[in-house]
């Protein structure tokens, strides 16, 4: 069974700006049969045509017009099929591909190919996904499976600001919405499930602290300015300051605070130093510390 690798010719008609139809193509010129059969993931007696790509590809989002062109001009035994790549290692290829290996096994691969190259190198609606609430909760998860206290505690303690945040920027304005309502009420659900056997411990909220510096950090680099995620790039639409970075300094200063104020009232409630309160007399089960 004839299979067509389409990967490195992507590069190459994106480069030369070729329009050339896939009537026009010969063999050992725009494309190679390969010597020997390989393994198909389509039915028998159908031609597999494959894209090797990447959403963090650039030539490979260049290529999509011509893409959609030879995936419409396909005869009736041809399919088109995909195979993202990783060896990008630097550039978060292994990532992509199991987003897309993800859509894959939850059956919305087709529908969501699209949608992740246009917020890739179109809306860069992957930044995002930075958002301490966000991210807040991939933290927390990570610290469910890895069974790190410490993490489980610094994700628990952002729960709460990102609860108030939520609510007056997106509840208030926008109503209620099934996502970002889970992410939220459920991260925080979750979040003090763990925090109630793993308990809070008087230093967390530093790691917190520490946390929402390196992801503002990184906001700001990675993410559009446009998106203003974590507010890494200017001052909150609707708020007065003499310049972006008294703003930050006072948004600092109070995320410190507000950090520790959540994290004493934790360690009120569960302490992980032993002291319990007066009303309880429950007992709780502790991940290895």
């Amino acid at each position: 069974m004839t299979r067509l690798s389409i990967a490195f010719l992507a590069t190459a008609l994106v480069a030369l700006g070729t329009t050339a139809q896939a009537t026009d193509w010969v063999a050992g010129k725009q494309y190679s049969i390969l010597p020997q059969a390989q393994r198909t993931n389509v039915a028998p007696g159908k031609v597999e045509v494959m894209e090797v790509f990447s959403y963090g590809c650039p030539h490979c989002d260049q290529f999509r017009p011509v893409m959609k062109r030879l995936k419409a001009a396909l005869p009736a035994n041809a399919q088109l099929v995909y195979l993202p790549a990783s060896w990008h290692e630097e550039e978060n290829w292994p990532t992509l591909q199991r987003a897309y290996i993800t859509a894959q096994l939850l059956g919305v691969a087709d529908k969501a190919h699209e949608a992740m190259f246009d917020a890739v190198w179109k809306t860069g609606e992957l930044g995002n996904l930075l958002w301490m609430c966000n991210i807040g909760n991939l933290l927390l998860a990570m610290g469910l499976f890895l069974e790190k206290p410490l993490v489980i505690r610094l994700a628990a303690i952002w729960t709460i600001p990102g609860l108030f945040i939520w609510f007056i920027y997106v509840v208030i304005p926008w109503s209620l919405f099934l996502g970002s309502t889970l992410a939220h009420v459920g991260g925080l659900i979750v979040g003090m499930i763990a925090l109630s056997r793993v308990r809070m411990d008087r230093t967390a909220w530093r790691w917190a602290f520490g946390w929402y510096l390196m992801v503002q950090l990184a906001s700001r680099f990675v993410t559009p300015a446009a998106l203003n995620v974590n507010l890494a790039h200017a001052v909150q639409t609707g708020w007065t300051f003499g310049s972006y970075w008294t703003f930050w300094l006072v948004l600092t200063i109070v995320t410190a605070v507000v950090l520790w104020l959540c994290g004493l009232f934790f360690w009120t409630i569960w302490p992980a130093d032993g002291r319990l309160n007066d009303n309880s007399a429950t007992a709780t089960v502790r991940f290895d510390q």
